[in-house]
Order: C-alpha cells, then sequence, then structure tokens
C-alpha cells in the first residue's frame, strides 16, 4: 500500500466504517457500491466507498432517489391505488368514461333542440332586453340541468317550455 492509498476493506470492515450490518453493504452493493475482488473475495477501497456513499446521501437530501428506491415507492403506489379501487373510493377511468360521454353528448343534444324553441321564443319580442333576458333564461335552464345530472339520468325533453 502507497503512503496516499486508502485502506483496502473486507465486507466485515467497510459495515463497521460505516455503522452497518454486512447485509446493508451486500444491498448497497447491489445498489452500486464499486467493489474490489482478490483471490475470490469482495473488498472495498475505503476512499471510493465513502465517495459512493456520500454522492447516494447528497442524492437522498437532494429528494433524487435510487432506481430501487423509486421501483418500491412506484409498487407501494399501484398497491396503494388498488386497495382504493377495491374499497370503491376510486373508479377506474373506463368505468367513468362513456358515462360522461353520455352526458356530454346528452347535453349537448339538449342545447341544440333548444335553438327553435329559442327562436320562436324570440320572435314576438320586440326589445333587444327581452330577447337577451329570453336567451340567458335558456341558458341558465340549461346549466342547472346540467349541475344536477346524476349518472344514468334520463335526458327528459321538456316541451311544455
Amino acid at each position: 500500500m502507497g503512503i496516499n492509498a486508502a485502506p483496502i476493506l473486507s465486507e466485515a470492515d467497510c459495515a463497521f466504517v460505516f455503522g452497518v450490518c454486512e447485509a446493508v453493504i451486500a444491498a448497497w452493493v447491489v445498489e452500486g457500491l464499486p467493489t474490489m475482488h482478490h483471490r475470490g473475495c469482495v473488498h472495498f477501497d475505503l476512499a471510493v466507498a465513502v465517495q459512493w456513499h456520500t454522492r447516494r446521501a447528497v442524492a437522498a437530501a437532494m429528494g433524487v432517489e435510487s432506481s430501487r428506491d423509486r421501483f418500491f415507492r412506484l409498487q407501494g403506489d399501484k398497491l396503494e391505488l388498488e386497495e382504493k379501487v377495491s374499497a370503491g373510493i376510486l373508479l377506474p377511468a373506463a368505468a367513468v368514461e362513456p358515462q360522461l360521454r353520455a352526458a356530454a353528448i346528452a347535453a349537448r343534444e339538449q342545447l341544440l333542440r333548444e335553438a327553435p324553441k329559442l327562436a320562436r321564443s324570440i320572435a314576438d319580442r320586440r326589445q333587444r332586453e327581452e330577447r337577451a333576458q329570453a336567451i340567458a333564461d335558456v341558458h341558465t335552464r340549461f346549466l342547472r340541468r346540467l349541475a344536477s345530472w346524476r349518472p344514468g339520468e334520463a335526458d327528459v325533453d321538456d316541451e311544455s317550455e
């Protein structure tokens, strides 16, 4: 070993230096802790190991997660979503989208049906303010009906207006 060379550590020594058990060192190796192999044994250059550990700690402090941590976070997120779907708290988009599409189509059709009624209604009105109020009344009725819409609600055309 040269004068400026860092010590070469065994797995047990490396665990002692970092204050962890050997299983943690083995997990760090999987995560990318650089190793050296000599006579069939795994060794660690202390300086390289400290640099690796420091970069990892800084990244964690800055919110940068390792690919392993990201994998487990995403796996946990997936399980949480599945539990919420099972409990009925969340609905899959495939279950909601057809109802929303049907509601939008029904709203569009209702608004289109209002045009001839509105034309008849304002034809008799001479004053501009009366016409504006008639249009506002139609829009208000439409928006109230849209706001109170519930899934499965039949599209009832109100011919009496």
